[in-house]
């Protein structure tokens, strides 16, 4: 009976287990949908001219910002229809900001100024999440950057493979404003490297 019971208990403790990496993607997905909640509704408040005079108001706003959004700051917004990807974009390729959502790749370029603007994802195991379809972008795909207080439109102009090292990707590699999405690429062989596309900014 007992080694029933232990049988049992090391099914369900199995279970548990393989359970936690759905579990922690599930409640990553929910602070990023947060992030994107909570990022309109304060672009709405800016473009409409809400007035800020109400320090109650004021400082109870602040309060719930930061308490889900746990500091974290925005760039801006990244859509790819093409892929149905829409996601924040943090500031900061760090390993916290990775695992929550895309993020810039510091120092390089701003949005819809002259410069590379690079932004970097995980090609996660999850169908659809963060850059796990970026290999699916084609020369002409449209990509969308809005700041909340403009929107840029990039269209793709290439995608290739590089070696993990080739940090030569996030230099300027045209005269004038691009973007640079990064990801991570395994071969067949599996070894990591890095899926590039490059997109270059339409003028308005």
């Amino acid at each position: 009976m007992k080694r029933k019971y232990l049988g049992i208990g090391c099914i369900i403790l199995g279970i548990c287990i393989g359970m936690i990496p759905f579990v922690k993607e599930s409640f990553e997905d929910y602070r990023q949908q947060k992030i994107l909640t909570l990022w309109r509704q304060e672009m709405s408040r800016v473009s409409g001219g809400e007035e800020t005079a109400d320090t109650e108001n004021a400082i109870e706003r602040e309060r719930d910002v930061g308490e889900n959004l746990e500091n974290e700051e925005v760039a801006g917004i990244l859509r790819i229809p093409t892929i149905k990807l829409e996601q924040p974009v943090l500031k900061g390729a760090t390993e916290r900001n990775l695992n929550l959502s895309v993020a810039t790749v510091e120092p390089t370029g701003t949005p819809g100024e002259k410069g590379n603007f690079a932004i970097a994802g995980h090609n996660s195991r999850t169908y659809g999440r963060h850059f796990n379809r970026l290999e699916e972008l084609q020369k002409g795909d449209e990509l969308f950057v809005d700041t909340g207080t403009e929107s840029y439109t990039y269209k793709v102009t290439d995608s290739y493979v590089v070696e993990a090292e080739d940090v030569w990707v996030l230099g300027d590699t045209i005269d004038g404003a691009e973007i640079t999405l990064i990801t991570c690429h395994y071969s067949k062989e599996g070894k990591v490297q890095r899926l590039i596309v490059k997109g270059i900014l339409q003028k308005k």
